[in-house]
């Protein structure tokens, strides 16, 4: 178990100390025996089906045998009774793990009101890299840094990446900005000249942004930023400062941990965002991390090294969800459907199958020619995830290749109701 879950399932079963629930269903869970603390919780639920802690609970159970799907319907019930933070972490890390970052993002959005639980912020910082606004991940990852929070490794890591996407976000906002000439042009000498200095314009941009000092933190930067969001000096200084503290942190992280896997990690991630694919993969292969491996591969559209490091990654971790997620993505984009079919076969037809193996299965059934089949499970899909507009749409096509316009009618009219909520 790593340390951020750990802390975690330590909050998760101290706030089980009011409702007396099975003392077998804390130790398990607190002894990591997670498939049989589901089944301790599940069966409390019974008698309270709307206890936010045994749902945290249970979801925690779940989520940490890499049950993501499921763990996410539960947390959202638990958080719908009651807004526990450890529940609401899990709740976007698991949106993460499921590459649903549009929800991942609504959840940290909320996490921010709980900055100063270091518990929480802890398990919820690598979401906020992949799903949040860069600012609040330098926020939460300088945070846990400044603490000396374990793992420290991960969090100076995170910390120098942090920064890095920081400083490419807001140089990119610089070039969009208005009056933005001298900044751009110092910032592409220092390119040029291979120069971590990029502070040539510094001296007109104190003068064009008055209100920033030179002990301005990146926390008040944040706030500046909301109140002038296109003033080209202060994109520039954010950008620059960012980009040396990114380097800061990055060297900081090679001194203290030489051979850290979070290293080697962040070096991955810097070679793929420099166009180095191969060089980023065999990073990730020598740390055996063959979720990012295969995430790189998909960015790539590589669909056959992707299937081959998500099979790896089922090989070392049966239960994560990730990986047979990954693997029928890829053999669907190889149009290899007989495969998608078998792989999914047990899953499609278990209670509450997760959604993307109902969309996959679904796709998988209509190609090759079972069109009854494709429907019933995108039916599935609209019944259990009334949410998901993906669904709605693929089962409109469907209705009218079947003929069945009166059920394709109301399926349009359920996407406009969708629609209408969002606004």
């Amino acid at each position: 178990m790593s340390v951020r879950n750990l802390a975690l399932v330590v909050i998760f079963a101290a706030s089980m100390v009011g409702q007396t629930p099975s003392w077998q269903a804390r130790e398990a869970l607190a002894k990591g025996d997670y498939k049989r603390a589901a089944e301790f919780y599940s069966a409390l639920l019974r008698d309270s089906p709307s206890s936010p802690e045994l749902l945290s609970n249970l979801g925690m159970a779940l989520h940490l045998q890499g049950k993501s799907s499921e763990a996410v319907r539960v947390l959202e019930r638990s958080v719908s009774v009651r807004e526990l933070p450890p529940a609401l972490a899990m709740l976007g890390v698991d949106y993460c793990k499921l590459r649903q970052f549009d929800r991942a993002a609504a959840v940290l959005r909320r996490a921010r009101r709980y900055a100063s639980d270091m518990d929480v912020m802890s398990a919820l910082a690598p979401c906020y890299l992949e799903a949040g606004d860069p600012m609040d991940a330098v926020l939460v990852y300088q945070d846990l840094a400044d603490h000396a929070l374990p793992p420290e490794d991960e969090n100076e890591a995170g910390l120098a990446k942090a920064y890095f996407r920081v400083s490419k976000h807001y140089l990119a906002q610089l070039e969009k900005a208005p009056r933005n000439d001298a900044y751009l042009e110092a910032v592409e000498q220092a390119r040029n000249n291979s120069s971590p200095n990029a502070r040539g314009a510094f001296a007109a941009a104190f003068l064009g942004a008055p209100y920033v000092h030179v002990d301005t933190s990146f926390a008040n930067f944040e706030t500046l930023l909301q109140q002038h969001p296109n003033d080209a000096p202060l994109l520039y200084f954010v950008g620059v400062l960012a980009g040396e503290r990114a380097m800061e942190a990055y060297q900081d992280c090679e001194k203290r941990f030489p051979n850290s896997s979070a290293l080697r990690r962040l070096h991955a991630d810097i070679l793929h965002s420099e166009g180095h694919v191969e060089e980023a993969a065999a990073e990730y292969l020598a740390i055996r991390d063959f979720a990012n491996l295969g995430n790189l591969y998909r960015e790539n559209a590589e669909w056959d090294k992707a299937l081959e490091s998500f099979r790896s990654l089922l090989a070392e971790n049966p239960e994560d969800e990730r990986a047979v997620a990954g693997m029928s993505e890829a053999l669907v984009r190889l149009n290899r459907f007989s495969e998608v079919k078998r792989e999914l076969e047990l899953i499609v037809n278990r209670p509450h199958p997760p959604v993307w193996a109902l969309l996959d299965g679904s796709k998988a059934e209509q190609e090759l020619g079972d069109v009854k089949d494709a429907i019933r499970h995108l039916e599935i899909a609209t019944k259990e995830y009334p949410s998901n507009e993906v669904a709605h749409y693929r089962l409109i096509k469907l209705y009218k290749a079947a003929d069945r316009p009166e059920l394709a009618a109301r399926e349009v009219r359920l996407v406009g109701q969708l629609k209408r909520k969002e606004k």
